[in-house]
């Protein structure tokens, strides 16, 4: 469940616009944010990456939102959104971070952590994530400024983006477990 866990936010801002404000359903997705943080800390742990950036994404962007009472377009606040998820996985990789190596560090022994091959892995991983998220920008941008832009062909590509790049995030670590027969 890990890495879907946070993602949660994103989940939440969602289903909450279709409830709420816009401004409301950005708060809502800071406050579950806020509440991930809140629960890796009781768990004796530092928060993740993803967990700090989607906090700051949602907070400054509510913020935004309600001071300025902003009257945005639900497809334009997506790009932002996504946009800054794109940005949050980026930045983890500029800083010698990768988002995913937190998530992975859950399920393996400590003496993996610092192994080369297993950063490089997770390096790998959220450079994937990355991609998967640049295509939800491109399609989330396309559904906003092409208005013929079919809606079953965005939301076509943004499912297959996620759920490619969540597949390969399962996938591609057991195929560099040891015993595991390689192709050449």
């Amino acid at each position: 469940m890990g890495i879907l866990l946070g993602f949660t936010p994103f989940i939440a801002f969602a289903v909450a616009n279709r409830l709420a404000g816009l401004a409301h359903s950005l708060w809502i997705a800071a406050g579950v944010s806020l509440v991930l943080i809140l629960r890796t800390r009781t768990h004796g742990e530092n928060p993740k990456v993803l967990e700090i950036g989607t906090l700051v994404l949602f907070a400054l962007m509510g913020l935004v939102a309600t001071v300025l009472h902003a009257r945005w377009n639900i497809s334009l606040v997506r790009c932002v959104v996504d946009g800054g998820l794109l940005g949050i996985m980026l930045l983890s990789i500029l800083v010698g971070r990768p988002f995913t190596l937190e998530y992975a560090r859950d399920r393996v022994p400590s003496t993996n952590y610092d192994l080369p091959p297993f950063i490089r892995q997770n390096y790998i991983i959220t450079a994937v994530w990355a991609v998967s998220m640049a295509i939800i920008v491109l399609a989330d941008l396309a559904l906003h400024f092409l208005p013929r832009f079919p809606l079953w062909a965005g939301g076509a590509a943004i499912g297959m983006a996620f759920t490619g790049a969540l597949a390969f995030s399962r996938w591609y670590p057991r195929r560099n477990q040891p015993g595991h027969a390689k192709q050449e």
